[in-house]
């Protein structure tokens, strides 16, 4: 058998606690909050906070966890992530952050592709409870979430597939933003701020320059048009 149907909580804790009392009282650890985490699944940064400023009222997690936004529209908009590099022995961040800790039937890589994938939002989406801007995806939803588990390595080789198909399009997505930002500045460049027009153009009314006409539904009674099913054509 190459692959058995599981259940996500029963390869991976959902929300583990962390006793407080085997760390340090003081010191830095790692923070990350919401606007911390990208939509594209990459962490942007890690806070520096003081243990005693975070020990109590944050979420805990350590590296090899992955963190999924549980609000609305955070959840929606895909904020997701595999913790890595942590300075800290543990970190600290959003309570809006559910934590999943793999076990070793799963993949830490392979379990953040699991979660962060357009799929599970659809899915999520339907099952959040609450009202308003306040909705959340509940716990109960990700433990009780069925998959197709494969093995050890054939989960390895599917995260290392979707990592490099990912970092493609980030870098697709990057230049279209560079193209997008060069084509503007060119246009300043050539023409000035269209607002401030340092370069001292004339300034005349559209009216002035010709004549314009918006699109319409054609006079019906007029003799030179006539309409065939959705489509008018002029005789």
């Amino acid at each position: 058998m190459t692959h058995c149907r599981v259940k996500l909580g029963e390869v991976a804790q959902l929300n583990p606690r962390l006793d407080l009392s085997k760390l340090p009282s003081s010191g830095s650890v790692g923070f990350i909050a919401m606007a911390d985490v990208g939509e594209n699944g990459e962490l942007l940064r890690v806070q520096r906070r003081c243990m005693s400023e975070v020990a109590k009222g944050y979420t805990s997690f350590r590296n090899g966890d992955v963190l999924l936004a549980k609000i609305t529209p955070c959840f929606e908009n895909g904020k997701a992530v595999l913790v890595e590099g942590l300075f800290s022995e543990v970190g600290f961040g959003s309570t809006e952050f559910h934590v999943l800790r793999p076990s070793e039937k799963i993949d830490a890589q392979f379990l953040f592709y699991l979660v962060w994938n357009s799929g599970l939002r659809a899915i999520g989406r339907s099952r959040m409870t609450g009202s308003g801007g306040q909705k959340r995806l509940p716990v109960g939803f990700l433990k009780s979430l069925e998959f197709d588990l494969p093995l050890l390595n054939e989960q390895k080789r599917i995260a290392r597939i979707i990592e490099k198909a990912e970092g493609v399009r980030r870098k697709r997505d990057e230049v279209n933003r560079l193209a997008d930002a060069f084509l503007k500045a060119t246009f300043i460049k050539m023409f000035g701020d269209p607002v401030t027009n340092p370069k001292g153009w004339s300034i005349r009314k559209f009216g002035d320059l010709g004549q314009w006409a918006s699109g319409g539904t054609p006079d019906r009674t007029r003799s030179d048009f006539f309409q065939q099913g959705n489509r008018t054509f002029m005789s």
